[in-house]
């Protein structure tokens, strides 16, 4: 009786794992049926995609070689692609600011990194007409211009930069007008062949750079100093100059008001013995 008991339960046991067996394969079964159907959707898009594009491509190509027949500038397949691609331009902060050329105190000019992006922050190699203007906000009115520069995209096509720091159109702009302000406004503009127009606005940091008296004055210090006068020569001294030497003073006594005894010519000795006895000195005892 056990026994039976025991094959009965393992029956319905089957049973129901069998169902949900089932039931698991029918959900795959309904998953993979709903992916079919957006597989194929998408390939049917991507059909009319890929035949929608063919069309504008072959509609671009008559187009070009129908300005080509009137004598007007085209643009080549992959300069279209860049130019369509560009979203946005950006100041590159890291490779802007000021830069010391001439070896003095301060910045000489500014350099500058400006990239076209496009809708992913990727660079895009768009030339086209770029504009820079520079400005001093801490001062008032028509004052605060400090500079203007303008470069066409014949110059700006060979301003590209490509390495590992940074990528994009480096430019450097000697200053117009010295700036006094450590914090500038540079304000980029970049116009496209076709027409189109983007800015960017960033704050750049500088060293200001000495005023010219300064300059002036540093270059003042390094010219060569003008030769020493020679030094005043003295007449020869035949021995008069003794004569009018003062005595020698004792510590405590003043100095004798009175001039000093003429010099006497040294007297004729004619007789030698009282040369010698001028010379003995008496022996004490």
């Amino acid at each position: 009786m056990p026994l039976r008991r025991t094959g009965t339960f393992a029956l319905v046991l089957l049973a129901a794992c069998g169902c949900a067996l089932r039931g698991n394969v029918d959900a795959l079964e309904g998953r993979l049926r709903v992916q079919e159907d957006a597989l194929a959707d998408l390939e049917s898009q991507l059909a009319t995609a890929h035949s929608e594009t063919r069309s504008a491509r072959r509609e671009a190509d008559a187009l070009r070689a129908q300005l080509a027949d009137r004598g007007a500038p085209i643009l080549l397949p992959e300069q279209a692609q860049a130019l369509y691609r560009v979203e946005k331009i950006a100041i590159e902060e890291m490779l802007t600011g000021g830069l010391d050329s001439d070896g003095l105190p301060g910045d000489d000019e500014l350099n500058v990194l400006l990239v076209p992006r496009d809708e992913h922050g990727e660079p895009v190699k768009l030339p086209g007409d770029v504009r820079f203007e520079l400005s001093d906000p801490s001062r008032d009115g028509a004052g605060r211009q400090l500079g203007t520069w303008e470069f066409p995209a014949e110059r700006t096509r060979g301003q590209w930069l490509s390495g590992l720091i940074g990528t994009g159109y480096q430019f450097r702009l000697p200053w117009q007008e010295v700036p006094a302000s450590p914090k500038l406004l540079l304000h980029a503009r970049l116009v496209t062949a076709d027409g189109r127009q983007f800015d960017a606005t960033h704050t750049v940091s500088i060293r200001p750079p000495a005023t010219e008296p300064a300059r002036e004055v540093v270059h003042a210090v390094e010219e060569d100093p003008p030769p020493a006068a020679a030094p005043a020569r003295l007449p020869p001294d035949d021995g008069s100059s003794l004569e009018r030497l003062p005595p020698p003073v004792r510590t405590g006594e003043a100095a004798p008001l009175t001039a000093p005894a003429p010099r006497r010519p040294p007297a004729e000795r004619t007789d030698t013995s009282d040369a010698r006895r001028d010379w003995e000195f008496p022996v004490l005892r």
